[in-house]
Parts: C-alpha cells; structure tokens; sequence
C-alpha cells in the first residue's frame, strides 16, 4: 500500500499472478493439466490444412481454463477487495478498499500512472522522472 498524498485517497496494489493450468485438489498439476489445447483448422473435405511457409499444419489455441477471461480478474478482485475489508474490519481499521475503477465509483478522479520499478527507484534517489512528472501533474490537479 502506498500513499500518493495525505489528503487524498489511498491506493492499493495488487498483482495476481496465476499460472495457467489445472491442478487437482493436492494442489498437484493435473495430469492433462496444459494452458491451451491445439486444434487443428480444417478444409472444406475434413482435412487439416497444410502451412507450407510455416511448415505446419494450421491451427488455433482453445484456452483450457475460463482464468484468463477478463470476468475472472473482475471476481477475483471483488472477493479480494472482500477479504481485505473483512481482515480490516478484524483488526479495528476504519478504512475499506474496494475493486472498482474511480470511474464506477463515481469518483471524478485521474488515476496516477504505474512508476514501475527503475523509475521508483530513481524517484527514491531524487531523480525526477517523466511518469514521476505526470503523476504530480495529475495529484497537484
């Protein structure tokens, strides 16, 4: 958690990294567990098509979980936000997060830009970067 400025409200950040593949129940990589499966494109006859520039036949990816569906971020962002306020309400803080945008919040705010890690840290050495510039620009607004 970090705060962009006393006043104003405090963002939070969380980057959820999942691998793709199935597991069972011990947590142990289903055997058929692959993120896609290949299949093949067809001609009109039923026969695969050959790619001669590609030296391949053709095909398409069909992903084998729903995980990377942008519905999936939104669920698990909303019982995240859920687990957090549960977990602040626990330990008697009066502050709450939530998973939506300013925007379906109504809050008429910009939000700042990610720094990302080489320019964090050039910040923290009081080396003023471009995102670093907008970033004022838009708290000073």
């Amino acid at each position: 958690m970090y705060h962009s400025h006393p006043n104003q409200h405090t963002e939070a950040e969380l980057k959820l990294i999942r691998d793709m593949r199935r597991r069972n129940p011990q947590l142990v990589w289903h055997p058929l567990g692959a993120k896609q499966k290949k299949e093949y494109i067809l001609d009109l006859q039923g026969r695969k098509i050959y790619d001669p520039k590609k030296r391949q036949y053709k095909c398409k990816a069909i992903p084998a979980t729903d995980w990377n569906e942008q519905t999936k971020a939104e669920e698990w962002r909303a019982v995240w936000a859920q687990l957090c306020n549960r977990a602040l309400e626990q330990y008697g803080h009066n502050q709450r997060i939530g998973h939506r945008s300013y925007e379906r919040q109504g809050i008429d705010q910009i939000p700042t830009v990610h720094l990302g890690v080489a320019a964090s840290a050039m910040e923290k050495c009081g080396i003023r970067t471009q995102r670093g510039d907008l970033n004022r620009e838009i708290e000073r607004d």
